[in-house]
């Protein structure tokens, strides 16, 4: 009697009250797992979260970038362009862009002389650049608007050194900026002054700028910006450096 009443208990422990008394396991599925989600309530999610979310940290993003490029472009310029391919050096070298602009250069290297002349209407940010100095070298021209038969002629001509924060420049109007460690100072003809880091201006009474620098090693640019009618005349001497730029890429 004990035994039939305790395997009456066990039998009633195990049954499914919801399922009118089947056992569970043996002739009657588990019940259903209700804390789970219905498959219908389940929304499938994008990995990259909400798409206008996601554009708007994108765009953000580019912008970042941008500026980013914008101030590594700016730094290698000031270097001399550095960041490039090794320049060659240069026991003694001449360039030049004159008049509509003419463009010439030639130089000597260990492996012989390197010449180049050819035309050219547009700006040349780097017409010259060395690496041999430090805080970076570089001659620069952007042209005046093309006139009726496209002929242009160099607006103004600067040379950049200390890393940007150092120029001289000359524009078709006569007018000369000098800038020091990013202070302008005034120069009359006749005068001169040091700029630091081997580097000095001086401007002459017919108004042209001569800007000598020497890096401390030998090596040598000497600059002079002059006008000329609507332009702007740049020639340059260069001793014991490496150079880079427009005038050497067309050697």
């Amino acid at each position: 009697m004990q035994i039939q009443q305790g395997a009456a208990s066990l039998f009633g422990a195990i049954q499914n009250p919801a399922d009118g008394g089947g056992i569970i396991g043996l002739d009657t599925p588990p019940p259903p797992d209700q804390s789970r989600p219905k498959h219908g309530d389940c929304v499938r999610r994008s990995p990259l979260g909400n798409s206008t979310s996601s554009a708007g940290a994108g765009g953000g993003m580019n912008a970042m970038l941008s500026q980013i490029m914008n101030l590594l472009q700016q730094l290698l310029s000031a270097l001399g362009g550095q960041g490039n391919t090794a320049q060659p050096y240069f026991g003694s070298a001449q360039g030049s862009s004159s008049g509509d602009p003419h463009l010439a250069f030639n130089g000597t290297t260990a492996a012989g002389t390197q010449q180049s002349a050819f035309d050219s209407m547009n700006d040349q940010p780097d017409l010259l650049d060395s690496g041999s100095f430090n805080g970076g070298f570089q001659i620069g021209t952007s042209v005046t608007p093309a006139g009726a038969n496209g002929v242009t002629w160099n607006r103004q001509a600067s040379v950049t050194t200390n890393y940007g924060r150092t120029q001289v420049s000359l524009d078709n109007q006569g007018n000369a900026l000098v800038l020091r460690n990013g202070k302008s100072l005034n120069l009359a003809a006749g005068q001169s002054m040091q700029l630091g880091r081997g580097e000095t201006v001086a401007r002459n009474t017919d108004g042209s700028l001569v800007i000598s620098d020497d890096n401390g090693s030998g090596g040598s640019v000497t600059t002079t910006l002059r006008g000329n009618g609507p332009g702007v005349d740049v020639s340059v001497a260069a001793q014991a450096v490496t150079l880079g730029g427009d005038l050497v890429r067309h050697t």
